[in-house]
């Protein structure tokens, strides 16, 4: 009886208490606490989620309260109550199931929108990407990159100078003698950010892709998508307005 009870919902104190006053008939909260074994306060909790549940209620005499249990055809009702209950959210989860598929199906018929790429590999193929598909690579943040990749960046520009795609940077204030180095390259425009920002992650705009290059980690974060490109080129054209041609 106790387990059929307490698959209802009912916890094992507010079952000692229930059980109780159908014994007693009724009781103040002493005698429950008495007969029941369960501690005077959790008994007032008890009697509060009972009354809530209308399994209890109560009458005052010379201002004590006294509960009663109620009739135990009380606890059919409430399971007919909860049927009720589950055929409304079934109904109201139906009318909306159709469209929750529509939205699943599309967001997996959807291109990827970002990328992440773990390593220097990942950097290289970004930076070939550029090569092949940028008319002008947009650099926000540009800073000195680690030695061991330098090589490789060398190898890049020479590229993209053969396939004359121009690259405009926006250099961060610590970054004097690389910014130097790359300036006297053919379709290269240098300048440095306002004030004295420095960055450890580089924003490259081009196509309609965004691609942030972050050396420490060595992690690439790629966006594809031509709305955001055009952002960035904006935020971009701003700050080069605004730069300056010598740190």
């Amino acid at each position: 009886m106790e387990q059929v009870l307490r698959e209802m919902g009912l916890s094992k104190n507010e079952i000692k208490v229930y059980l109780t006053l159908l014994k007693l008939g009724s009781a103040n909260v002493g005698d429950i606490t008495k007969k029941s074994g369960v501690h005077r306060r959790n008994v007032y909790d008890c009697l509060e989620r009972l009354m809530k549940k209308g399994l209890v209620g109560y009458v005052t005499k010379h201002r004590t309260k006294y509960f009663e249990a109620s009739p135990p055809r009380r606890l059919l009702e409430l399971v007919r109550e909860e049927r009720e209950k589950l055929k409304e959210k079934e109904a109201k989860i139906l009318t909306v199931v159709s469209k929750l598929s529509g939205v699943y199906g599309l967001a997996r018929n959807e291109e990827r929108f970002v990328t992440i790429y773990h390593g220097v590999e990942g950097m290289k193929l970004v930076f070939n990407d550029i090569v092949k598909t940028a008319k002008e690579n947009l650099v926000l943040g540009a800073h000195t990159p680690p030695k061991e990749i330098r090589g490789f960046l060398n190898s890049f520009h020479k590229k993209r100078i053969k396939a004359g795609i121009r690259e405009r940077f926006l250099f961060a204030a610590d970054s004097e003698e690389w910014a130097a180095y790359l300036k006297r390259m053919p379709l290269t425009s240098v300048r440095f950010l306002p004030g004295n920002i420095k960055s450890r992650a580089a924003v490259n705009i081009y196509a309609d892709k965004v691609a942030i290059f972050m050396w420490s980690e060595p992690t690439t974060i790629l966006i594809k998508n031509e709305e955001v490109a055009d952002a960035f080129r904006e935020y971009f054209n701003l700050l080069w307005k605004l730069g300056r041609r010598k740190a």
